[in-house]
């Protein structure tokens, strides 16, 4: 329990109490994306505890300031996605992406579209005539792509519009892109549990997701796992989502005190660790 201050605590009083910058602490406390959900409920935590209350008058007067910051508009943005699957659409690491670039875009001037082509069965002609008519020149390009590739039936898109690739790079075509380093991820993931004490780290990743990301998950982890003593090195596991019994037959196999895994695709994952003991 934290020990309540006797002035009322301020956002630079829970900043030292979590160990971040006052930033930090305004942005979990206005849910910003660009704070992991962790560190957000954490702040929001000690917050609660602490039992700040935010100053109405004050946040009325930031809330001004930051609207007059904003740019005058600019133009407008798009954001393409090509997937058949609409479950992509609701996947938490894309909404926090679009959700970035729309609150970013809104804060330079620019509006932001959205356009859903393979489900909502608009062509790459029709799609242009929409660009076209409502002035948009730059475009965010979202996947996941089949086999690492856009149908060349698009690239009449691509070579119309400034475009840039959100997540996951395309075998074809060329795309300027903007993606996490998963093989750093890992590899610092894993040294980041050897430090807390751990010794023997499994690794549990979708196929799916190694495929998109061109195995750099697994080939992060395997790069850290080499710097380990070869009794403590434990092999990958391969998920399926649908394959209980396998996934409990490697952790008997494998009884790993640690299992990091790349940001889920489905929560699954992590309830069925935590239903089988692993920590």
């Amino acid at each position: 329990m934290i020990d309540l201050m006797a002035d009322a605590p301020t956002i630079r009083t829970l900043a030292k109490l979590a160990g971040v910058s006052s930033a930090t602490v305004s942005l979990a406390l206005r849910n910003h994306p660009r704070i992991r959900p962790q560190v957000r409920e954490r702040i929001q935590q000690i917050a609660k505890e602490a039992g700040y209350r935010p100053n109405a008058i004050v946040s009325h007067l930031i809330a001004q300031v930051r609207a007059s910051r904003r740019a005058s508009y600019q133009s407008t943005l798009g954001a393409v996605f090509t997937t058949k699957d609409p479950g992509h659409l609701e996947v938490p690491t894309f909404k926090e992406w679009i959700t970035a670039c729309e609150m970013r875009a809104f804060q330079l001037g620019y509006s932001f579209d959205k356009f859903v082509l393979l489900q909502s069965g608009i062509s790459p002609e029709r799609l242009i005539k929409i660009l076209d008519a409502r002035g948009i020149k730059g475009l965010f390009k979202l996947g996941p792509f089949v086999r690492g590739a856009i149908p060349p039936e698009f690239d009449i898109i691509w070579n119309r519009s400034a475009t840039i690739v959100l997540g996951a790079r395309p075998v074809r075509p060329a795309l300027s892109a903007v993606m996490n380093d998963q093989f750093s991820t890992v590899g610092q993931a894993v040294e980041e549990v050897i430090r807390l004490g751990y010794e023997r780290v499994g690794l549990c990743v979708s196929a799916q997701i190694e495929d998109i990301v061109e195995h750099r998950f697994l080939g992060g982890f395997l790069a850290a796992r080499n710097r380990l003593q070869c009794a403590h090195r434990l092999p990958a596991y391969e998920f399926d989502r649908d394959d209980k019994k396998s996934f409990r037959r490697w952790l008997k196999e494998q009884p790993a005190r640690c299992h990091p895994h790349p940001p889920s695709h489905d929560p699954r994952l992590a309830r069925r660790n935590e239903n089988h003991g692993a920590r």
